[in-house]
């Protein structure tokens, strides 16, 4: 635990005032156009409003410190608009899984001056929108269509790192001490829409989602004019941060083959023969959601 008296001047302090900043670096990050407001007294300081740019985005919010106790504790409201994301994981976690100009609102409240312990009591809820981006690493399309290519079980065809390009990618979510949940993930590509949901757990850097997918039929107007149609492979996400696991959902194909074959028998009988092509279609419509 801190020691008391690290804080002690700050209880003391009292301050009123503005901060400009035209050119810095934060943690590898280069901002530019710092301005805030803070005020504050007897451990207690609210930085409101602030503004900055960065990664070709603006972020503004306001924020809240108190350090009245042995431990800080913060409280930020933010606001992220036009910010490239891909840059600012490779600066920040020495990644490259994430392209796309990013819109989001995030609201977080911690407590603790270790990043365990801030990990471990983080809580809030927000929203991500990421448009005209790819998930780098993963060809989800390839995986929710061809199990033995997307799953490892046959030779890969290139040597080209695989991507999920997408027009748009939604993440609603939730942080309850440290696990972010989120219920209703969305992705739109051209020729996928997927949904997923789970949870990632920043303590123990786990995962723990279900993609579903569905393709869309046909997309007119870009030289395609077949029919996406046949059973997908939901993906069941697991492992760790570093070394996430993709599995398909068995137990799924399953199901989606075994209705299939049901069905079918049911086009056999003489007196359904004439609705095939109807009773096709609502089953295609049942699957696919």
């Amino acid at each position: 635990m801190p020691d008391k008296a690290i804080y002690t001047p700050l209880r003391k302090l009292s301050v009123d005032g503005k901060i400009k900043a035209g050119t810095m670096v934060v943690h590898r990050a280069p901002i530019t156009d710092l301005q805030l407001t803070v005020k504050g007294q007897e451990g207690s300081f609210r930085i409101a409003p602030f503004s900055l740019k960065a990664y070709q985005g603006a972020i503004s919010g306001n924020a809240e410190v108190r350090v009245k106790g042995n431990t800080p504790a913060t409280r930020l409201d933010m606001r992220i608009n036009g910010l490239q994301i891909g840059p600012l994981l490779r600066d920040q976690l020495q990644k490259d899984i994430l392209e796309g100009t990013t819109q989001a609102t995030i609201q977080l409240n911690m407590t603790g001056d270790q990043p365990d312990r801030i990990k471990q009591s983080l809580g809030g809820k927000g929203e991500l929108l990421v448009t005209n981006g790819a998930i780098v690493g993963i060809d989800l399309a390839n995986m929710v269509r061809n199990v033995q290519a997307a799953f490892g079980l046959a030779q890969p065809t290139s040597g080209e790192k695989p991507r999920t390009d997408f027009t748009e990618l939604r993440i609603p979510y939730v942080i309850n001490k440290g696990v972010v949940t989120t219920p209703d993930i969305r992705l739109q590509s051209p020729f996928l829409r997927l949904q997923a949901a789970g949870s990632a757990d920043l303590v123990r850097e786990s995962l723990d989602f279900r993609i579903e997918p569905k393709f869309v039929g046909t997309i007119k107007g870009q030289g395609d004019t077949a029919t996406h149609k046949g059973i997908t492979v939901p993906v069941l996400v697991g492992g760790s941060f570093d070394r996430p696991t993709f599995k398909p959902d068995l137990k799924s194909i399953a199901r989606q083959q075994l209705e299939r074959e049901a069905v079918q028998k049911v086009f056999e009988k003489k007196e359904l023969k004439p609705y095939k092509e109807t009773i096709k279609g609502l089953l295609d419509s049942i699957l696919s959601e």
